[in-house]
């Protein structure tokens, strides 16, 4: 299925280990996608820890546009980060 449309399942262990792991104080750093992505950064934040986003466009275009309130969350307690200056035209 993918890591984009993944099982219920694997969303939960997402969710569970992200929660775990950053009650320990690990920093968790996934990619904003849909699925195990979110359900990490999710997790992460939940239990109080700090996310790292990478996205594959500019930091001004946050995609999926779907997870744009969970980018306002992270960078509550976290970062978003990309290789690609502001205003970079990107392509599918």
């Amino acid at each position: 299925m993918g890591a984009r449309r993944c099982t219920s399942y694997g969303e939960e262990i997402a969710y569970r280990l992200a929660y775990n792991l950053a009650k320990i104080g690990v920093i968790v750093v996934s990619g904003l996608a849909y699925g195990i992505d979110s359900c990490a950064h999710r997790g992460c934040l939940d239990a109080g820890g700090a996310t790292v986003a990478v996205l594959g466009t500019p930091i001004n275009q946050i995609y999926p546009r779907g997870n744009y309130s969970l980018a306002e969350r992270i960078l509550e307690r976290g970062a978003i980060i990309s290789e690609y200056p502001v205003g970079h035209e990107t392509h599918a």
